[in-house]
């Protein structure tokens, strides 16, 4: 028999479930479409909007006379869109097919490829400088494909090659530590950024601010229409204080020689030529080169990347008399008319050092002392005035620290003390290694720009000037930044010391070690050096300036291997004064 009433109940039941069933979806929907709404509508946005960067252009490097350096040249590049990660797999494929077409190494792409998604790059270079057959059998094979694609992009070029390799520098990919720490600023994976020189250093200026584009694609990534774009702005342009054919001349000059010149204006601190051998061509970091390649060039014991000028160390040798001298006249520990006798040899105790010269000088005094770079002179006047003197002026001469050029990498040489030693070899400092520090021997080591630096200051009256090698940067818009003179500290000798040291210095030319330097109508100063070398034949220094009443000019040469200093690097920086005096001829002598 029917029951009605239990019929009536369950139908209540199921009617009541589908009722709170229908609350339920209402409320989602509600909630999806009022509360989540702008939210959901947001992610639907993303769905088919893309913001692209836009990747800016890198100013250009000029020399002093507007010649270009470094500039930007358009080449086919072999591009991978990597905005759709589910795409990936595809990708690699396509880059692989494309590899075979291109008759190129698999992997290396593919390496390039997975190097930059790994760090971010939403539109990875893979391949570029194809030539026209390359992208034509690259285009015939993708067709209208947008996930690889080939576009044409700016990249660097250095028109000069060795010439300026060290000063310029090169600009290379991001390393994944560069990345981690410059992320925040905007560098993605497939960015190039400066690795060396002036790339590195005006990194910042060179660059430029990227630009972002708005696009509409659709469900395979494929454009629609760009929304909204903002452009980017082009790097700053950047002039140094290098005369390109001071710089060529300087480069000859040095010859098949290892070592370094610097030519420096010593009134306001400009670099205005800088050469170090063994050089490279910085273009082989843009083109790029294989494993094998990188590993024969660091593993040169010639050294082709060191910038010898302001990274490699030496022991000055005579040059460092220059200091010396200015300590007896400040010091007056003896007075400069007093002659001492040189025999040839100076001896404390049972230890013998010997002159350069056998049979020693006879009767010198200081003057002579400089212009006939008499050692035994020096071995006296080191020892009496001892180590902690020496050490305060060469530190307030600026030995021992870095001068702050404008350039990466500088190192700030080694200025020895008695606690340095205790240090680093758990010895005492004996008497013996003043007498090797008063001629620029045993701990000591500098840098040649810390001696150009030293010597620019002794020439112009002594005030010790920051070297620099950019003289401004220009922005898009025109506006000029020029990099002023900036005076580090007065050199702790007065006008009449420093006159005398400079006078000597001229009868070093005239009738002393350095007369290899003589230029008829001209008056040069300048010192002689030859620096021990543990490793082969001495080092040569030869230290210079001209004219000598209002110099122009500084000249610092090292040449390694290089023998006496009044030789072959005498005779190097007289060609490097000629070539400057073209411009001054028949000035002020």
């Amino acid at each position: 028999m029917w029951n009605t009433d239990k019929f009536e109940k369950r139908f209540f039941i199921v009617m009541l479930l589908i009722g709170i069933a229908m609350l339920v979806v209402a409320a989602r929907l509600w909630y999806l479409q009022i509360i989540k709404g702008d939210y959901y509508a947001e992610l639907a946005k993303n769905n088919m909007v893309r913001i692209i960067d836009i990747k800016p252009i890198r100013g250009n490097i000029y020399d002093v006379n507007g010649k270009v350096l470094a500039f930007n040249r358009p080449v086919f590049a072999l591009i991978a869109n990597a905005e759709n990660q589910k795409k990936v797999e595809e990708i690699s494929r396509k880059v692989k097919d494309i590899s075979a077409l291109l008759e190129f190494d698999s992997q290396t792409l593919l390496s390039r490829f997975k190097q930059g998604l790994k760090y971010g790059g939403k539109r990875i270079i893979i391949k570029e400088n194809l030539s026209i057959s390359q992208v034509a059998r690259v285009k015939a094979f993708l067709g209208s494909n947008t996930d690889v694609y080939v576009a044409v992009i700016p990249k660097r070029f250095y028109p000069v090659g060795k010439l300026f390799a060290h000063e310029i520098g090169y600009v290379g990919r991001i390393t994944q530590k560069q990345l981690r720490k410059l992320g925040e600023k905007g560098y993605k994976g497939d960015d190039w950024i400066g690795q060396a020189g002036v790339e590195k250093t005006y990194e910042s200026y060179l660059r430029g601010k990227i630009g972002k584009k708005e696009v509409e694609v659709d469900a395979k990534g494929n454009l629609i229409k760009v929304i909204k774009e903002d452009p980017p702005a082009r790097g700053d342009n950047i002039t140094i204080s290098i005369d390109t054919a001071l710089q060529k001349a300087t480069y000859e000059a040095l010859g098949e020689y290892s070592g370094t010149v610097i030519a420096m204006n010593p009134n306001d601190g400009s670099i205005i030529a800088m050469v170090s051998k063994p050089s490279f061509d910085p273009n082989m970091f843009i083109w790029g080169f294989s494993a094998k390649e990188w590993r024969r060039l660091t593993t040169q014991l010639s050294h082709p990347f060191d910038n010898r000028a302001i990274q490699s160390v030496y022991p000055p040798g005579s040059t460092f008399k220059i200091l010396m001298a200015l300590i007896v006249l400040r010091t007056r520990v003896i007075p400069p008319t007093k002659k001492i006798f040189c025999s040839g040899t100076f001896n404390i105790g049972k230890y013998v050092w010997k002159d350069w010269k056998l049979g020693g000088h006879g009767w010198i005094d200081l003057k002579n002392a400089i212009i006939h770079s008499c050692d035994v002179y020096f071995y006296n006047a080191g020892y009496k005035i001892g180590v902690k003197t020496i050490d305060r002026y060469a530190k307030l001469c600026g030995f021992g620290s870095k001068t702050g050029i404008d350039l990466p990498g500088e190192h700030k040489g080694i200025l020895p003390t008695p606690s340095w030693k205790k240090k680093v070899f758990h010895q005492i400092w004996f008497p013996g290694d003043t007498v090797n520090l008063s001629i620029g021997q045993g701990f000591l080591l500098v840098t040649p720009i810390q001696m150009a630096v030293f010597i620019s200051a002794v020439a112009n009256g002594g005030y010790l000037l920051q070297p620099h090698i950019v003289k401004y940067i220009k922005e898009p818009n025109g506006k000029v930044l020029k990099l002023k003179k900036k005076i580090i500290r007065r050199l702790p000798f007065t006008h009449r010391e420093i006159e005398f040291v400079k006078r000597a210095m001229q009868g070093v030319v005239e009738k002393g070690t350095g007369q290899r330097c003589k230029i008829e109508g001209l008056s040069v100063a300048a010192k002689t050096g030859t620096a021990q070398n543990p490793h082969g034949k001495d080092h040569a220094w030869f230290v210079a300036f001209a004219p000598v009443k209002k110099p122009k000019i500084v000249v610092v040469t090292l040449v390694e291997h290089g023998g006496h200093g009044g030789e072959i690097a005498a005779t190097i920086s007289k060609k490097v004064i000629e070539e400057d005096m073209k411009k001054w001829k028949g000035k002020s002598k």
